[in-house]
């Protein structure tokens, strides 16, 4: 049964004829409910979670909803996003699968078709390759240690089969922290990607770039963005080859962005060259200098969500 409940206040603009007319999942960071939405602002459908979800979750085929869940007793909990479990609840909101791991990084996930699931767990940094490190604030570790991404790809049963380890790929000379951020992580992945021929696309957000691991060597075989993004999210690929994100703006490089604003950019990876871009008339409402992301659906219009 529909939930009475709606935005219908919150929805200034609503064109039928010229919008793509789906639904919209709306999962508030922080929350313990994720809801489905109409065009109209209607709550058609809501989960609830046991603890406050890491950042989002993703709506699966089947009508399932699978979404981080924050434990407060993760190692890790005061990292941002991280620690706890992955849930996947069924469309009555029944448990329907679980993996835990306390060092699980929340900001991103990705259910493959194979059933099997692409997470990203945090993981200490070795002394001696930790101070090799460039950039950040100095003196502003994590306790004395800085932690990096580890990706993992973990079967229905809970069995890794795959592993990467972002501090064993990345170059310390190229992917220098941001030098206002924290040295207490030094890859920081927000976005994980699966493309079609297996290789990650990601989002690795103190460095400034976004890149393509090969599935096969574990290298970072195309990198894009150090001078030209700030702190960006949610990377996609799209029909034609292109990457869509969501170029927040923050603590950019980039002459092209002065002063700092927040944009939806389109790059040709074959050429590093971005062939559209939106950037909102009303600048300070649309800037987001954390979360945010951008969606290319299937008419060809594009779903933003700034983080106001």
């Amino acid at each position: 049964m529909p939930i009475k409940e709606n935005l219908l206040n919150l929805v200034k603009v609503y064109d039928p004829s010229r919008a793509y007319n789906g639904v919209t999942l709306f999962a508030p960071m922080g929350s313990r409910e994720a809801w489905l939405i109409d065009m109209r602002g209607n709550f058609l459908h809501r989960w609830q979670v046991p603890d406050l979800m890491g950042v989002h979750g993703r709506l699966l085929p089947d009508g399932h909803l699978l979404v981080g869940n924050r434990m407060p007793n993760s190692p890790v909990a005061d990292m941002a996003a991280s620690g706890g479990d992955l849930l996947e609840f069924d469309w009555d909101g029944r448990l329907v699968w679980r993996y835990e791991d306390l060092y699980i990084n929340h900001h991103d996930f990705f259910r493959k078709e194979n059933g099997n699931t692409l997470i990203s767990i945090w993981m200490p940094i070795p002394a001696d390759m930790a101070a090799k490190i460039k950039g950040g604030r100095p003196g502003s570790e994590r306790q004395g240690t800085i932690w990096s991404d580890c990706l993992q790809e973990i079967t229905p049963g809970g069995k890794v089969v795959w592993e990467w380890k972002a501090y064993e790929h990345m170059d310390v000379d190229k992917d220098v922290i941001c030098p206002l951020c924290s040295r207490n992580t030094w890859s920081y992945i927000n976005s994980l990607f699966v493309l079609p021929n297996e290789d990650i696309l990601v989002s690795i957000r103190v460095i400034n770039t976004i890149a393509v691991i090969d599935r096969a060597t574990g290298d970072l075989k195309w990198r894009w963005g150090h001078e030209e993004l700030g702190h960006q999210h949610n990377p996609t690929i799209l029909e034609n080859g292109n990457i869509l994100l969501f170029d927040n703006g923050l603590h950019s490089l980039s002459k092209a962005i002065n002063p700092s604003r927040s944009r939806v950019v389109e790059i040709n990876p074959k050429t590093d060259k971005i062939e559209w871009e939106y950037v909102d008339k009303d600048l300070m409402s649309f800037y987001s200098p954390i979360c945010a992301g951008a969606q290319r659906l299937p008419n060809g219009n594009t779903l933003i969500y700034p983080r106001r």
